[in-house]
């Protein structure tokens, strides 16, 4: 891990626990476990709703179930024939989510037992899913230029939304009553209940690539490549919508290259960003005027995520450099200043995915090295070392 020092800085954690970093005094060295056992890249990793387990998914085709104190897999997720891209906790944390291009899957997390398997047909390529915050649905969007929203207890297809085009991501509103469906530049909200169209965004940019409801569902923020703005006529950007309004509110121009991700913070004022241009940047959401910049990062900043009291930022990326040694760091920010707090180099290959725990006080970062990785952020005295489990 990389120290820092800086001027007085002082984090508030989630459950009220503090750490202060004072000039010329270092940074403690935070412990870490690394859930070693995926054969593949690891393409995302998420907490428990109770921050007990971790839930991993992989190229290698399978997803995985961990033990967040002991770092122990306790289920292998096996059924999915590609990689499995998505993955979620149902609200309980009694069952989880998984899906690949060929399915989706529902999975009880205590035994790792397959409950339900949503198959669009034959011809159908999931390209992206999505859970809704209650659990209650699943949005499947499809290579057939449709998505398609399905009963998770019932494992019935419920509604069949039409697209010009392939929808290639979906995402629910926090009431899960609204969804937004993404095909290139067509961005369409819906009922879930009844599957008709609600709104309509007109949209002049090019392709829009995701896409992130406020917490109280009023606005949504669009990213994606944007031929309105910029000398060349061509800039990444995102925007913030109304949603009942259906009009575009404020665009957040800066980005040097493709926004990778994006989204809002719990109470719902303040917006981040990651791109390709190497750096993430947080938003004012009621001015759309940039915060501060969180700088630094080798190459791509593929990953960026608030805590959950809003007061920090994690963010992870990679790149190789010219002498083929990957640099994959995560780093830890203050969300207010924009200052870098920690660097961690543990791992090797590039990082696809950030998440805090819900209590704030741990992170876990998905790498292409086969690897997750949980960071501590407050360790127990004289805990230093790395702990690696592998499944038998």
């Amino acid at each position: 891990m990389k120290k820092l020092v800086s001027t007085t800085v002082l984090l508030i954690f989630a459950l009220g626990g503090c750490l202060q970093a004072q000039h010329d005094v270092p940074v403690p060295e935070v412990p870490f476990v690394v859930l070693g056992g995926h054969t593949g890249p690891v393409c995302s990793a998420v907490f428990s709703p109770d921050g007990k387990k971790v839930l991993t998914g992989s190229e290698d085709c399978t997803a995985r179930i961990w033990d967040v104190g002991s770092g122990k897999c306790l289920h292998e997720l096996k059924g999915h024939r590609f990689q499995v891209r998505d993955v979620a906790f149902f609200p309980d944390g009694k069952n989880v989510f998984t899906s690949s291009a060929d399915n989706a899957r529902i999975w009880n997390s205590e035994t790792g037992e397959a409950l339900q398997r949503l198959v669009a047909d034959r011809v159908a390529i999931v390209r992206f899913t999505a859970l809704s915050p209650d659990g209650k649905r699943v949005a499947m969007g499809c290579g057939d230029k449709t998505t398609r929203i399905w009963d998770t207890d019932s494992g019935k297809e419920l509604h069949r939304l039409a697209h010009a085009s392939e929808a290639h991501f979906v995402a629910f509103s926090p009431d899960g009553k609204q969804l937004v469906t993404l095909a290139k530049s067509d961005v369409r909200i819906w009922d879930t209940d009844t599957g008709d169209e609600l709104h309509k965004l007109e949209e002049r940019s090019k392709l829009i690539r995701f896409a992130a409801f406020s917490p109280d569902g009023k606005k949504i923020v669009l990213a994606g490549l944007d031929e309105a703005v910029g000398n060349s006529g061509r800039e990444e950007s995102a925007q913030i919508w109304g949603v009942a309004s259906e009009k575009a509110l404020y665009r957040l121009v800066g980005h040097g290259n493709w926004i990778a991700s994006v989204s809002f913070s719990s109470d719902g004022t303040r917006i981040v960003t990651s791109s390709n241009d190497g750096t993430a940047r947080v938003w004012d959401v009621d001015t759309g005027e940039e915060l501060c910049r969180l700088l630094d990062h080798p190459g791509v900043a593929s990953c960026a995520a608030f805590s959950p009291d809003g007061t920090l930022v994690v963010s992870g990326g990679g790149v190789s450099n010219v002498h083929g040694t990957p640099t994959a760091p995560v780093h830890l920010f203050d969300a207010i200043s924009g200052e870098k707090l920690y660097e961690w180099h543990d791992h090797t290959r590039f990082i696809q995915s950030v998440a805090f725990s819900p209590d704030g006080k741990k992170i876990v970062s998905a790498s292409d090295d086969s690897t997750a990785r949980i960071w501590n952020l407050d360790p127990p005295s004289g805990d230093r070392d790395a702990r690696t489990w592998y499944v038998k």
